[in-house]
Formats: C-alpha cells, sequence, structure tokens
C-alpha cells in the first residue's frame, strides 16, 4: 500500500472510511491530521529519516551509551564496530554470569523505553534505565532465595491398587492478604476423580493457624460416607 492509496484524487481529501478500516484507532488519528495539498504535483523529499538499526538502539544511542556506563558495561575497541549479534555474542562469552545477566536485562528494558518513546514521548534517562534494572536483578535474587530449589522432588504420582483411593491435600498461604487455599483429590486406581474440593479462608493471621484448620466443615463430613458407601 502507498500513501496514495488513501487520498481521493478528486477532492484531495482522505479516504476516510478506508484509513478507518485499515488502521488502529491511534493510527487513523494521526493519519487524518496529515494536511493534504490542494493542487496535485510531483512528489519529492521533504526530510529524510535515517532507518534506525539494532546498533543505533543498543549501542550509540546516546541514553544508550549512558545506560551501560551507569551499568559498568563497557565495550572494548575491538568489538566498537560489530554488529549487535557479534556484539552481544562477545560480551557473552568473555563476562561472568552475574554481568549477563545484567546485559540481557538491560536490552530488554532499552528496547522497551525505545517503543515507549515512540509510542507514548515517555523518555527516560540512562541513570533511570540502569537503575531500573538493578532494581529488577534483586528482585530476581530475591525470588530465588525465597522459592524452594525443588518444589516436587523426583517423585511421580501414583495410582492406587484397587480398591484403594488416595487423597492427595495442599494448601497456600498469601501472607500479605492473610488469605489461605485448601485443596484436596481423591483418585481411585482408574485414576478416575472421585472426589476434588477447594477451601478459601478470608483473616488467616498465620501459617500455623491454616495448618490448623479444618480442610472440611461439619456440614461437608457426609461426603466422605457417600464416598464409602459408593464404594
Amino acid at each position: 500500500m502507498m500513501v496514495v492509496d488513501l487520498i481521493d484524487e478528486d477532492s484531495r481529501q482522505s479516504k476516510g472510511e478506508f484509513i478507518k478500516n485499515t488502521f488502529c484507532v491511534t493510527d487513523v488519528e494521526r493519519v487524518l491530521e496529515i494536511l493534504l495539498a490542494r493542487i496535485p504535483h510531483e512528489d519529492y523529499l521533504v526530510w529524510k529519516v535515517r532507518v534506525e538499526t539494532c546498533e543505533h538502539v543498543f549501542r550509540e544511542c546516546l541514553v544508550t551509551r549512558d545506560t551501560w556506563r551507569q551499568l559498568n558495561c563497557a565495550r572494548p575497541e575491538l568489538v566498537e564496530k560489530a554488529s549487535f549479534i557479534d556484539w552481544s555474542t562477545w560480551f557473552f562469552e568473555n563476562n561472568s554470569t552475574s554481568q549477563s545477566r545484567i546485559f540481557a536485562c538491560a536490552i530488554w528494558v532499552l528496547w522497551t523505553e525505545r517503543n515507549k518513546w515512540i509510542h507514548e514521548r515517555q523518555k527516560k534517562s540512562g541513570l533511570e534505565i540502569a537503575n531500573f534494572v538493578r532494581s529488577y536483578i534483586i528482585e530476581l535474587d530475591g525470588l530465588e532465595k525465597v522459592l524452594p530449589a525443588n518444589l516436587l522432588g523426583n517423585e511421580s504420582w501414583k495410582p492406587p491398587k484397587s480398591p484403594f483411593a488416595r487423597i492427595n491435600f495442599d494448601i497456600a498461604y498469601n501472607k500479605k492478604d492473610n488469605r489461605s487455599c485448601s485443596g484436596l483429590m481423591v483418585r481411585d486406581s482408574n485414576v478416575i476423580v472421585l472426589v476434588a474440593r477447594t477451601v478459601l479462608n478470608d483473616n488467616v493471621p498465620s501459617v500455623l493457624q491454616q495448618r490448623l484448620l479444618p480442610v472440611f466443615r461439619d456440614s461437608n463430613w457426609e461426603w466422605i460416607w457417600e464416598l464409602w458407601l459408593w464404594r
């Protein structure tokens, strides 16, 4: 599609309906704001736009340069003029794991901020971007310390032998909202789910109290008898 396809040659007006059916709302507004010449004339160059490359976005831009300086990710002269792929490969091969994490995170943030600048006109300084990268890495490190390294171990669920059924139970606790959730599932030797129950509890001040809470209220115990009689 060319620009001329968006213009009605007779009225010298934009094809409003065609534009609305072709572009998103934001782009429609921008296109319709463009002033059109009343008298047709030959095309000529009004301004020249430099094509934005990965090297410019991630290495040559002034904000990007400042970001790398703030993060102590220096570039030696031997890769100063290398392509983005060659430069990235060199960095991962010649730096520590911790520094490589910072580099990868910074690439992601720089690309995000570049899009915000183009589409939303929101611009951050190199220092602001570097501080965000550091905070994000610290948050990731905190998750690794909070979460257990192996939640399930090497064990896998196995069906019981007939005529027995196996009961699996688990709980989850949200300290911030003082809420908990208990879940129970009963399956037979054919892996058919006989019973599945979930209980949500509010106003639970501690993990200990959550563990002391019964999974089923007194009024819900009758399902056990129904299961027993059914088997």
